[in-house]
């Protein structure tokens, strides 16, 4: 009963320890996604082989709305992108 029990804990431990070192990659259109990068966007290619042309929207925003995103630590904005609406440009 006792050694039933120590090897479901130990078990688990392992368990534990081996997922606490994962690191999964996100990747769209790809299934394998660059171990290096948090998120990784590839292109489309159709049954052709030919790329189809798509890009990436980042949030639109106004000044007034960019000046209301609330930010207690200064570091975390780091390379937060938007688009400036009222300036036609990007804010990072």
């Amino acid at each position: 009963m006792i050694m039933g029990r120590i090897k479901i804990l130990m078990l688990l431990s392992c368990f534990l320890f081996v997922t606490g070192q994962i690191f999964p990659q996100v990747g769209i259109n790809t299934d394998n996604p660059n171990s290096l990068t948090e998120l990784e966007i590839t292109n489309i290619i159709d049954g052709g082989g030919n790329i189809i042309p798509k890009g990436i929207m980042v949030p639109r925003m106004s000044e007034a709305d960019r000046d209301k995103i609330s930010i207690s630590d200064a570091s975390s904005a780091n390379s937060l992108l938007i688009y400036n609406t009222d300036e036609d440009c990007y804010n990072y």
